[in-house]
């Protein structure tokens, strides 16, 4: 199921989309005291959050309770990786590296021997691992003056530096001990694609993308396929071990992406927000990638799952969401399409807008329009407490592309693209 994009509609010509979107995420931890940063999923019950001031918490009861675990560092911490069940490596700022050998009950320092703020983590066994940084510590300013990659192959007993960078190192992925990607932004609005071979240690530009939104989130699969998104509405996939890169996607306003996570080589999930607008959410591909729809609205910074449906996202005010079935919604039937229960008119409408609602839907639920411009912004939001609505809005509102979102119960189900010139 997913929302219709990239139709061309004449002025004001409304379609009803044949699809309608399900999506159900479910609050399953929440301390606004907290800021999150990283979420990883090692098996159906154990689930792992990192975030600001050294916090870490562990679930090992499927996300219904959570322990804070006392690691030795305050810092900030960025990324999360478990080669095996009981081998873990936290990195964080200021050239923090930890490692667990119990799983994940006990942390130990490693000397990394540098001061930069290390921001990511991949590994090809548990002796093998790359770590990329960058001199900013903000998780949500992707550009500095200087990164680094650096390696250990002995567990962290040692580090050695792989090559520094005029730029920041966003995120790093291997498909095995020999090759390697790394995505970087550079000041003055550059982002490179970076690929090493011969053990991971020849690292070269492989392509450039250029741009004000910076490269912020990259996946690998040991198939030699792999996707990068440039932050915003686009990303970039290779299907030869990112020796080559082409563009896939144009989304609408979801906002930023920073993190991603594929289960499977067609499921995928991404996640973010934007910082200049707010706006940002979790969007689900059953296709590789090439199409996307939107399950929920909200500042999201990472994503994870253990298979293709069984996964969790967090925020930055310290939410953990999970969802248990994919993102799909129960209690509205997605087997009643769209026009059978929500619907636009007059047809032109050149001056305002009428929507129709069923009322089986309207039955006990919660229903809020929402309408967003190109940009990510919300120009408009109201209850729908009636079967027939007039946005008053509509009649004000510049030429340009907008989206249509009927929410149930803060969640999206019914979506529609529409292009006023």
């Amino acid at each position: 199921m997913n929302f219709l994009r990239n139709l061309s509609f004449c002025i004001g010509i409304l379609l009803c989309i044949p699809h309608q979107c399900y999506s159900q995420w479910n609050i399953v931890y929440a301390n606004p005291a907290y800021s999150f940063t990283k979420v990883v999923v090692l098996n159906d019950s154990t689930t792992f959050v990192i975030g600001d001031n050294g916090l870490l918490l562990k679930s090992i009861t499927s996300g219904t309770t959570w322990n804070q675990i006392t690691i030795p560092t305050s810092e900030r911490l960025f990324d999360i990786g478990f080669p095996n069940s009981m081998i873990g490596y936290i990195c964080g700022a200021n050239g923090l590296i930890l490692k667990s050998i119990d799983g994940g009950a006990t942390w130990t320092p490693c000397l990394s021997n540098t001061t930069l703020h290390l921001r990511c983590l991949t590994f090809a066994n548990e002796n093998i691992l790359w770590f990329g940084g960058s001199s900013s510590d903000d998780p949500m300013t992707f550009r500095s003056d200087s990164g680094i990659i650096i390696k250990t192959s002995n567990g962290g007993s040692s580090f050695n530096v792989e090559r520094d960078f005029p730029g920041s190192v966003v995120n790093i992925r291997c498909f095995n001990s020999d090759t390697c990607l790394a995505i970087c932004n550079f000041p003055g609005n550059q982002n490179y694609i970076w690929r090493a071979t011969n053990l991971g240690s020849n690292w070269q530009i492989i392509d450039t993308i250029a741009g004000e939104h910076p490269l912020t989130s990259l996946i690998s699969f040991q198939t030699g396929k792999s996707i990068v998104t440039p932050g915003f509405n686009y990303i970039v996939d290779s299907e030869n071990y990112g020796y080559s890169w082409e563009e896939m996607m144009t989304q609408g306003p979801y906002g930023d992406v920073i993190d991603q996570f594929f289960p499977s080589p067609k499921i995928g999930y991404a996640c973010g927000w934007n910082t200049s607008s707010s706006y940002g959410s979790i969007i689900k591909t059953t296709d590789s990638g090439y199409s996307w729809v939107l399950q929920k609205t909200g500042e999201f910074q990472s994503i994870c799952f253990i298979n293709d449906t069984l996964g969790y996202s967090v925020t930055a005010d310290g939410n953990i969401f999970k969802t248990s079935n994919g993102g799909i919604i129960d209690g509205i039937s997605p087997n009643n399409k769209s026009c059978d229960e929500i619907f636009t008119f007059p047809n032109p409408s050149f001056t305002e807008l009428n929507l129709k609602i069923s009322p089986r839907l309207l039955l006990n639920n919660h229903l809020v329009l929402e309408i967003y411009n190109s940009a990510g912004q919300n120009v408009n939001k109201e209850n729908i407490l009636y079967e027939q609505i007039k946005v008053e809005c509509w009649r004000n509102l510049p030429s340009g592309i907008y989206y249509i979102y009927i929410k149930y119960n803060d969640d999206i189900f019914y979506g529609k693209e529409i292009k006023m010139e």
